[in-house]
């Protein structure tokens, strides 16, 4: 009994019957000291059938390409542009650190009921003098009917401006279609993205 390796999978049997086996896909006993303590995926078949260890950058791009095994191009850009989806969701729903040195819920339910509070101003609502707003920690944090708009403005602003950048990454994305898969995966679009204080007093109002 030997251990044979192929070639092209990348298949290790440990104890292996050598004639059922064609040598043109198997190497017989191979020596594969150097990478024994690596995963199969980062070995090197050199044509010497000799084993050795991808580099550093090799490796990497193994990994960078574990999510996509047997995808097209079209399946590729259609991955990505799910995980930009998911990043400006991760984005606005980690909470939005607002100029009054609090931190505030960004989530849809969040931000519906704080629409819900500056639509019933601008029909006529007005706030009690003690209204206040919770932060992220859950503490009532007073605010006044012009600090409370001027909230939900930049508020706004910013989640607006995070899915801005997630639809210019998905349309550089939509047409990459000649590209190769690797090339998609590669692709950055960690650049750009607003930081939670961009529209901090950018945009207020008065009442």
């Amino acid at each position: 009994m030997a251990s044979v390796l192929n070639k092209i999978t990348k298949q290790y049997i440990q104890y292996a019957n050598t004639p059922d086996y064609d040598l043109s896909e198997w190497i017989i006993n191979p020596d594969i000291s150097a990478v024994i303590d690596y995963q199969t995926i980062f070995w090197n078949i050199n044509s010497d059938d000799t084993i050795s260890l991808m580099n550093t950058t090799d490796q990497q791009q193994v990994i960078l390409l574990l999510p996509y095994s047997g995808m097209s191009a079209s399946d590729a850009i259609k991955y990505r542009c799910s995980l930009l989806t998911q990043t400006a969701q991760n984005i606005i729903n980690a909470g939005y650190p607002y100029n009054d040195g609090n931190t505030y819920n960004s989530d849809i339910v969040s931000r519906i009921n704080l629409s819900g509070i500056t639509d019933a101003m601008a029909n006529g609502y007005v706030l009690p003098s003690n209204f206040v707003w919770r932060n992220i920690v859950n503490t009532n944090i007073p605010f006044t009917s012009t600090e409370i708009l001027n909230l939900g403005i930049s508020m706004m602003g910013w989640v607006n401006a995070v899915y801005q950048v997630s639809w210019n990454y998905k349309a550089i994305l939509l047409e990459m279609t000649s590209n190769t898969v690797l090339e998609i995966a590669q692709y950055d679009c960690t650049q750009n993205w607003p930081s939670n204080t961009t529209y901090n007093s950018t945009q207020t109002i008065t009442i």
